[in-house]
């Protein structure tokens, strides 16, 4: 018999991960995973079943197939830059079982859904490509292809990360110094040279259409504080696992923007402004 406290709850964990990592959307990942729960509860021949949870983790990638392919004309036609929804915390809820940390997930959307799922499937649970293939219904060949294709876009842009939570944390104060204060000097010390910012508006506010690297990252920041000083207020948070801010107008009680951070060698690397009011939907206000 299967123990339905674990099915409930850290199969739930692992099954919404997955998902939110193959599609980015919190809402639709926590639906997708309910469905397939759901559908394995009444499933009359479950004793057929010999690993449920590689039943469950294959289901919730074909779900998210589907819903990606349902969603393309919109993915395709998205003003700017498409950032991957963020998953807020409070400091109860922070749990190292969720593996979605937000950089990695930014770089998933990079790859086809296709190259997403394989990726995902070898790299967290350690599918052989066989089965892999009949999952997707590929040829082994075929999927051991994607695989090594996938492989490289994600890992030549992965580098060794601090993990020191203090540092992180001193970095961050000191970027959300700089940012109320207008300190050019602090600001710097605080950025990489070829530090990129991401920022995703959606057409709906104000945000930069193109990443911003090196310099035009800098002076983009500084006309943040420019035109919005006095104006702003900034609150730390949990996004994704991590420390991340969010930024209010004055006066306001739902954020202007959701900022997180990829850290590395104890400086700032990519910044990611989410800026779209649609992605903030799940944002606990003050």
């Amino acid at each position: 018999m299967i123990n339905e406290n674990y099915l409930q709850d850290d199969i739930r964990k692992i099954l919404f991960s997955t998902a939110y990592k193959m599609i980015g959307e919190v809402t639709a990942s926590e639906d997708i995973v309910q469905d397939v729960l759901s559908k394995y509860s009444i499933k009359k021949d479950k004793d057929l079943v010999n690993n449920f949870k590689s039943y469950l983790i294959k289901s919730v990638i074909n779900h998210t197939l589907n819903y990606l392919q349902k969603q393309k004309k919109i993915r395709d036609n998205y003003y700017g830059i498409w950032l991957p929804e963020p998953v807020l915390q409070t400091e109860n809820q922070l749990d190292n079982q969720l593996d979605i940390q937000y950089g990695m997930t930014v770089l998933l959307t990079r790859l086809s859904p296709t190259e997403r799922a394989v990726f995902i499937l070898r790299e967290s649970f350690d599918f052989p490509h066989s089965e892999i293939g009949e999952l997707l219904q590929l040829s082994t060949a075929n999927v051991r292809k994607l695989y090594q294709r996938a492989q490289p876009k994600i890992k030549q842009k992965q580098s060794p990360k601090i993990i020191n939570s203090d540092i992180k944390k001193q970095l961050i104060d000191g970027f959300v110094k700089a940012i109320n204060t207008g300190d050019l000097t602090v600001l710097i010390t605080r950025l990489k040279s070829d530090i990129a910012l991401y920022s995703d508006g959606g057409g709906k506010v104000a945000a930069a259409k193109n990443i911003l690297y090196g310099e035009a990252c800098l002076k983009f920041l500084l006309g943040l504080y420019s035109k919005l000083q006095g104006n702003i207020y900034i609150k730390k948070t949990l996004i994704n696992n991590e420390l991340g801010i969010l930024i209010f107008e004055k006066g306001q009680e739902k954020p202007m923007t959701i900022g997180s951070f990829e850290l590395v060698n104890n400086q700032i690397q990519s910044i990611y402004f989410v800026r779209n009011p649609e992605k903030m939907n799940g944002v606990v206000t003050k």
